[in-house]
Formats: C-alpha cells, sequence, structure tokens
C-alpha cells in the first residue's frame, strides 16, 4: 500500500483458506483500518461447485457489495452510462470510447476494463447500463437494475452492423434529437472510413470458410464480423457456454452449419481434418491442433494484440484474418503434408 497506493487490495479466498475456515471478512476490515485502503474480500474458494460463471458473478458481488454505490460524482449529466463487460482486451476499448464520446454520451465507469476503482464506486449514478460480454455481466447489470434502478441494453461492437446497431439503440435510448443526429453521421463517416481501408482484404477472402471454437459470447458475436468479410461460418461452439449461448449460436448461423459442444481435443481435430476450413478461430490450446493439420489460425482470446471493436477495430479485424487466411507459408505446409501422407 505504501509502494503503489492502490485504490483497492482484492483478498482472494483459495480451497486453502475456506478449509481452515479464515475469517477473511474480518481480516480485510482489520487491514483496512491499518491500511487507509478499501482491502475487499471474495468468497472464490474453488470447492464450492463454482464453475468460471459462478466465479464472475461472486466478482460482481463484491463490487457490489464494497465498490459501487460507495462514492457520490461530482458532477452527472443526462446521458451517464456505464459500460458493463467490456475488458479493453487489446485496446477494444479505445475503440468504442470515442464512439460513444462523438455522440454526447458520458462515461461514468466501465467494469472492469480502464477504469479506476473510483469511477467503478460512483457507477451507481448512470442512467443507463450497457453489456458488452453477455454473460457473467448480465448478472452484474441486472442487480444494479434491481438494487438502483438503472435499466440496460446489451450491445455489441464486433463488426459493422452490430456496431451501428449498439449505437442506434443508446441514441434511441435517450431520444434526443442532436444526439440522434451525431449518431448517424459518425455511422455514416465510419462506414465510408471502413469500406475503403478493407475492399481487398474482402476480394482475397470472400468464399473461405471458417471454424468458431470459443467462449460462449464470442461464439455467436462473431459469425456477423465473419459473414460481412464475404467468408463463410461451417462450424461455430464453445467449451464453457450456457443453454442460452447455443439458443444464440442457432438464432445466428445459418442452416448446415455444424454447432460444437465441448468437443476435447481429439474431436476438434477430427472435425478440422473432416472439413478442413480455411480458418480456425479459437484459444492457445487449439492453435498447435489447427496449425499441425496445415490450418490458418487467429486468436481471439485475451491474450491477442490487435482490438477488434468499432469502425477501426473492424479494420484491424480484416487485416488479420486476411493475413492468416493469405499467408504463403501454407501453401507449403499444405504440400509437404501431402508428401509426408
Amino acid at each position: 500500500n505504501k509502494l503503489y497506493s492502490p485504490g483497492a487490495i482484492f483478498v482472494y479466498a483459495t480451497c486453502v483458506s475456506g478449509v481452515i475456515g479464515d475469517d477473511i471478512k474480518a481480516v480485510s476490515k482489520k487491514a483496512e483500518e491499518i491500511t487507509g485502503c478499501r482491502v475487499i474480500p471474495v468468497q472464490s474458494e474453488g470447492f464450492q461447485d463454482h464453475n468460471k460463471t459462478k466465479g464472475h458473478w461472486i466478482g460482481g458481488d463484491a463490487l457490489l457489495d464494497y465498490v459501487i454505490g460507495t462514492k457520490e460524482p461530482e458532477k452527472t449529466t443526462p446521458f451517464d452510462i456505464n459500460i458493463v463487460g467490456e475488458f479493453n482486451v487489446a485496446g477494444d476499448l479505445w475503440g468504442i470510447k470515442p464512439l460513444l464520446e462523438e455522440m454526447g454520451v458520458n462515461i461514468i465507469s466501465t467494469i472492469s476494463g480502464d477504469s479506476h476503482v473510483d469511477e467503478i464506486a460512483q457507477a451507481h449514478r448512470a442512467k443507463l447500463n450497457i453489456v458488452q460480454c453477455q454473460k457473467s455481466s448480465n448478472y452484474v447489470a441486472e442487480k444494479m437494475e434491481k438494487r438502483y434502478g438503472i435499466p440496460f441494453i446489451k450491445v455489441n461492437f464486433f463488426g459493422l452492423k452490430q456496431t451501428i446497431n449498439s449505437l442506434r439503440e443508446i441514441a434511441d435510448f435517450f431520444g434526443d434529437e442532436d444526439m440522434i443526429e451525431r449518431t448517424e453521421e459518425l455511422i455514416e463517416r465510419g462506414l465510408e472510413e471502413v469500406q475503403d481501408e478493407i475492399h481487398e482484404y474482402k476480394e482475397r477472402l470472400k468464399g473461405k470458410t471458417v471454424a468458431l471454437y470459443v467462449g460462449g459470447n464470442k461464439a455467436w458475436s462473431l459469425v456477423r464480423p465473419f459473414e460481412e468479410l464475404g467468408m463463410d461460418v461451417m462450424m461455430s461452439g464453445t467449451k464453457n457456454g450456457m443453454k442460452e449461448d447455443y439458443e444464440r449460436i442457432k438464432d445466428t448461423v445459418r442452416d448446415g452449419t455444424i454447432i460444437v459442444d465441448d468437443a476435447n481435443s481429439t474431436e476438434l481435430a477430427r472435425l478440422l481434418k473432416k472439413y478442413h476450413p480455411n480458418l480456425v478461430i479459437s484459444g492457445a490450446k487449439e492453435k498447435y491442433i489447427s496449425l499441425k493439420l496445415g490450418i490458418p489460425f487467429c486468436d481471439f482470446n485475451h491474450d491477442r494484440i490487435s482490438a477488434f471493436a468499432g469502425f477501426k477495430g473492424f479494420i484491424s479485424f480484416a487485416k488479420e484474418v486476411d493475413a492468416a487466411v493469405s499467408s504463403p507459408a501454407f501453401d507449403f505446409v499444405h504440400t509437404s503434408l501431402k508428401e509426408n501422407t
């Protein structure tokens, strides 16, 4: 605390502290008195039947119980919002934030990417929550609606159509004519810039096939962006999806698309070998399965380095997909594989 002066210290209970009965709430309270810093307990013992989503809910409860609502903003506007479920992976938030600010929206906090504890503490004064990651973040938004009366809408800033729909929904929520007009102007300008930049990529990617095996939200939210590049999503699936994720996948993909549920490495390899898509989108664990089969691969998880959100993000998205699919390296790989079979 003396070295870094953090806005808060989060204390996470592991299995060991849970088994021996550590009272981390009491310890955190005492530590807060000693340090003068927020010390927030998170009861996250893994043995309590907690899957990944439930773990996120526990983290959300910690924010709701110990952070949100503990500080009043110095000023408010009629257009205050929180961005819930945006984690600024590879700088995605920096592609979304300028669009919202140009609309005339005031962002109180982002939960939890590129944000400060003091900002999240003021989140209870927002007029609207926009929910980007629509899985565990829905839980926080629903709790805030019950506790503070803040309505929420689900948004998605990956892909052109989804970005446009999200901007318009936010503007329509506030119903301000000037905001609606500004929104349409920035949409028109954004589209014009994107189309000029991605024309060459679309020409090369048209008709190429892609297989998605990603987190629940991405398994359906990435379908439209690939279609906007002229590609065909021939498979989509997830390892940790919930029932509603598969319903969204089914509603989003075209008829005949393969939907995969919790495939292990062997099953995934068999599918890729049988259908041999032009591109695989997944996480680091699946990368080498794809590359060993001579299939281009892109990692869209938290360790990617390119931002894909918003209009400028879509240009980066098209560029990175094209770089993978059109790489001449795979011509040599295919030749080598044929010679060895």
